[in-house]
């Protein structure tokens, strides 16, 4: 069971989660702070 208002993960966003946790060490930093970056710029 989900809990209390948590959002459904579709199957894409557990692929790409999948395919950043793959990539070298210095590659998903970058990711993650490009990720970062965005998510401060919507936010």
């Amino acid at each position: 069971m989900a809990a209390k208002g948590a959002k459904k993960v579709s199957p894409e966003l557990i692929n790409l989660a999948a395919k950043i946790q793959e990539l070298p060490p210095h590659r998903r930093y970058l990711v993650e702070e490009l990720v970062e970056q965005l998510q401060q710029e919507i936010g």
